[in-house]
């Protein structure tokens, strides 16, 4: 009886968790990216890291299924060139960004997620669904009965 209450809990969570990856939207990243923003404009200072601003930017380009040439994802990522480049290359070594030929501008790259990284930030955004509806919710604090 025990393995069978088990099963159903686990299939419950794996529906919970494919509606969540379902509700996953360009409006949600991009509403997370404002904050992130809003966080350093609200305290005066850059409070935001590079290398996330960039996996952003690259997970929005992701969702909507196009790559993006450095130009626009450091505009759009509010990133230096030379920063982005650096932290481009750390992704790039750790298997998350992939640079593709631009049939377009001979000589230029385009720049991509890669499957494991694209599937990383999906986990990331399940996990914040999970935790916005208040259920699965990787972390939560516990409540004072104060």
């Amino acid at each position: 009886m025990s393995e069978r209450i088990s099963s159903y809990s686990e299939l419950d969570a794996l529906r919970r968790k494919g509606r969540a990856r379902e509700r996953i939207t360009v409006s949600q990243l991009q509403a997370v990216q404002v904050a992130r923003q809003s966080r350093s404009d609200a305290f005066g200072i850059d409070l935001a890291n590079p290398g996330w601003s960039l996996l952003l930017e690259l997970f929005r380009c992701y969702l909507e299924k196009r790559p993006v040439r450095l130009a626009r994802l450091t505009e759009n990522a509010r990133v230096a060139t030379t920063t982005a480049l650096r932290w481009l290359d750390v992704l790039a070594e750790r298997g998350l960004v992939e640079r593709q030929p631009d049939p377009a501008r001979q000589g230029a790259s385009l720049l991509a997620l890669t499957e494991a990284a694209s599937d990383a930030m999906e986990d990331y955004f399940i996990a914040v669904q999970l935790a916005w509806d208040g259920t699965d919710a990787p972390f939560r604090r516990e409540q004072s009965s104060d």
